[in-house]
């Protein structure tokens, strides 16, 4: 049996701070936020910033997300998959798993994904392996 660490973190992003890249909207970059979960859907403390880049491919809703996660502490990681284009509090969003690329300073190494739905808009589950 793997023993696998699971941690809840928040992002969010001001209606204002898209930064399209894509001349037809078929990329977007957002930075958002990064804080502790509270409590459930609760805004905690802040701990760093994510680099989103969202590429729209296919047909209907499907995305390409690239998130890069900046972390207080110096640490870094990096989830990349496909994903559900969605929209929440009529803002544009996304749900669905990441793998995780990669990680530096305590996340070198790990394995794992991140279940990423909304609340706040973006909740991050992200479950490493050792």
């Amino acid at each position: 049996m793997i023993d696998t660490t699971t941690f809840t973190w928040l992002s969010d992003v001001g209606d204002d701070d898209d930064v399209q890249l894509g001349g037809d909207g078929a990329q977007v970059l957002r930075i958002e936020e990064v804080h502790e979960e509270a409590g459930e859907c609760e805004l905690g403390g802040l701990i760093g910033l994510v680099a989103i880049v969202e590429t729209t491919f296919g047909h209907g809703n499907r995305l390409l997300v690239s998130a890069t996660f900046d972390l207080d502490d110096g640490d870094t990681l990096v989830f990349q998959g496909v994903a559900e284009r969605i929209h929440y509090n009529d803002r544009p969003s996304f749900k669905g798993r990441l793998g995780l690329g990669g990680g530096t300073g305590k996340y070198k190494g790990r394995r794992g994904q991140a279940d990423v739905d909304v609340c706040n808009p973006k909740r991050w589950i992200i479950s490493l392996d050792p």
